[in-house]
């Protein structure tokens, strides 16, 4: 059997790329462009490079930088096409990630309209290209300026902190600020931009979903997605199993559009967390086949594994426990903001670095958090090797969502999207809706501010987004958001029920709390010293150092760390003791935290 690549694949971030003002701008000097861009990317990057702002990073930079949010930006470039495309030949433009409301001309035909930063974007564009100057242009909405006429247009409703109508838009929630970081509502094409060309038929998607794992057998139902074109004949798909110890499974089928192909694995060696056994993997490799051409292909790497959630009724209420392979995991983890402020900067060396410290620390979980975005394949793989649980939030965080079109049909597409390329990770234990967001609407005073009949998001978490969880991956759990009692009926923070976020204990007063699974807890303290030089270009004369103070977003700010401290210890604190103390009661709280947790360990 002869193989021909059926796609052929063109980046178009090797062009040369431009960005500028696409209108006006609160700041003059959104003026001074076109500047040298690079894709992926975002602009205020590309405005460092250029020497207009500051890393936002850096001392109190965010807050010259606002007015990006607030301006409307064209990113452009001109390519010729690498090689011309055959009679017969599909080419499509894809836009793997567009921060955020956006519309893509070719030669100066609207091609795409994106609105959702989480899911790729494709057009057919064969009939407008021309075989060189082809002028490829994006312009961005500023996100603070969409979000600002959103709440003029469908009124304003409760969000976290004062940073805008975030929920307004598909985008990461933190971009316009949070409790632990600046203010950088940015936009950006942030993930590859590439030029495919194919015939006939290709490959849409691979997802393999365990059904079975245990000591005797694992049935693996490989799920394919494939596109035809109209005239395309007749394909098949061949799925090849390789196991670690060399054995094949084989299965084959007529290519639908979804076709689904069931391995079973006699004598399995499953995949299991790095505290209960080796995380082993096995190569997964699918050919999609028309005569005897193997047209497209694609590979994965999957585990043999079982993740249930076991809430079954107990004395104190319903246990919280993750199971693999029907084992109980003790959780012990933390959660995972954006590692960086702009997702490019991150890099596989990093995403490596880090996961391996979480490792090294004796954490087994990872719980990706609802207000930044679907990570980086590079992640999943990572997590998967090392035996690293996932938890993985959809994004939502802290506010109240619209239930109106066109949010519906935004999230949904978002949900198939990321269930569907996701799904193959035996890292991946537990979908959860998002964060926090049925806590806020308890007990943040929300349910009072809403407008009578004004929707707050309960039927994604409830009905739309379980929904196409169990449709598209019914083996895995889904839990609607963190914290949850398991009823709306219920406080979603009960330590009885559910997962918990105990915020509202520290030190000491962990000890009056038994919840059945912490999913957040912490204590603020400091950075390390190098680490605040960096930030603030020298050390801080004292704690309350305008530089040093514009740092602190926690709820009561320094104010309330000074409470915490002087519980303990004498005041007054020059710079070195304050620092010294605070990262001191940090640990002591930890501890506390964690040997409690240890100490009721079910």
């Amino acid at each position: 059997m002869s193989v021909h690549r059926g796609v052929r694949r063109q980046s178009l971030a090797d062009a040369a790329w431009t960005v500028e003002a696409a209108g006006p701008s609160p700041d003059a000097r959104a003026t001074g462009g076109p500047w040298p861009a690079l894709v992926p990317g975002c602009v205020h990057l590309d405005l460092i490079r250029a020497g207009v702002i500051e890393h936002p990073n850096h001392g109190r930079a965010e807050l010259d930088a606002l007015w990006i949010g607030e301006t409307d930006w064209r990113y452009e470039t001109t390519f010729a096409l690498a090689s011309a495309p055959e009679p017969g030949d599909l080419v499509e433009i894809v836009a793997h990630g567009l921060d955020t409301i956006a519309r893509v001309t070719l030669n100066d035909v609207p091609i795409i309209d994106a609105a959702n930063m989480h899911v790729v974007h494709r057009a057919d564009v064969g009939p407008l290209l021309r075989p060189t100057d082809n002028r490829l242009t994006v312009r961005f909405v500023g996100p603070r300026r969409f979000v600002d006429a959103c709440r003029d247009e469908r009124g304003a409703r409760p969000v976290n902190g004062d940073w805008g109508q975030f929920q307004y838009i598909r985008k990461a929630a933190c971009n316009f600020g949070w409790d632990w970081g600046p203010q950088v509502p940015t936009v950006g094409i942030w993930r590859p931009f590439v030029l495919e060309t194919w015939r006939g038929a290709r490959l849409g998607f691979v997802q393999a979903n365990v059904v079975r794992a245990d000591a005797r057998r694992a049935s693996v139902d490989v799920v394919i997605g494939v596109r035809r074109a109209v005239d395309a004949p007749a394909a098949h798909v061949r799925v090849t199993l390789t196991a670690p110890d060399g054995r094949r499974f084989v299965g084959i089928a007529t290519a639908e559009a979804i076709t689904t192909i069931r391995l079973d694995v006699p004598a399995p060696e499953r995949w299991w967390p790095r505290d209960l056994g080796a995380p082993t993997l096995h190569d997964l490799r699918v050919d999609l086949i028309v005569g005897d051409e193997i047209v497209d292909d694609a590979t994965r790497r999957i585990g043999l594994r079982t993740a249930t959630l076991d809430t079954t009724p107990d004395a104190r209420g319903r246990r919280f426990t993750i199971c693999v392979n029907d084992r109980p995991v003790f959780a012990r983890g933390a959660n995972w903001i954006p590692d960086s402020l702009f997702p490019t900067e991150m890099t596989p060396a990093r995403y490596r670095e880090r996961l391996e410290q979480a490792r090294a620390a004796g954490m087994n979980m990872i719980r990706v958090w609802g207000g930044g975005f679907y990570e980086d394949d590079v992640f999943y793989d990572l997590c998967d090797e090392l035996g690293l649980l996932v938890w993985q939030d959809f994004m939502f965080a802290c506010a109240t969502y619209p239930e109106e079109p066109p949010y519906p049909a935004l999230v949904e597409a978002e949900v198939d999207a990321q269930v569907r390329r996701l799904a193959s990770h035996p890292a991946i234990v537990l979908w959860c809706g998002g964060n926090e967001n049925f806590v806020a609407y308890e007990s943040w005073g929300w349910k009072d501010q809403l407008a009578p009949g004004q929707t707050w998001g309960r039927r994604y978490w409830l009905e739309w987004i379980p929904e196409r969880v169990r449709a598209l991956d019914p083996a895995r759990p889904y839990w609607p958001d963190s914290p949850y009692s398991g009823t709306p009926s219920r406080h979603p923070n009960d330590p009885d029920h559910g997962d918990r976020h105990t915020w509202d204990a520290r030190g000491t007063g962990y000890r009056a709390i038994t919840p059945r699974f912490v999913s957040e807890f912490g204590h603020q303290a400091p950075p390390c010293l190098p680490t605040l030089v960096e930030a603030l270009g020298a050390v801080p004369p004292d704690p309350d150092d305008a530089a040093l103070v514009h740092r602190q977003r926690s709820w009561g700010g320094n104010a309330s760390q000074y409470g915490d401290l002087g519980e303990t210890f004498a005041a007054p604190w020059d710079f070195a003791s304050w620092h010294f103390l605070a990262q001191l009661a940090q640990a002591r709280a930890i501890t506390i935290g964690v040997e409690w947790a240890r100490a009721n360990r079910p």
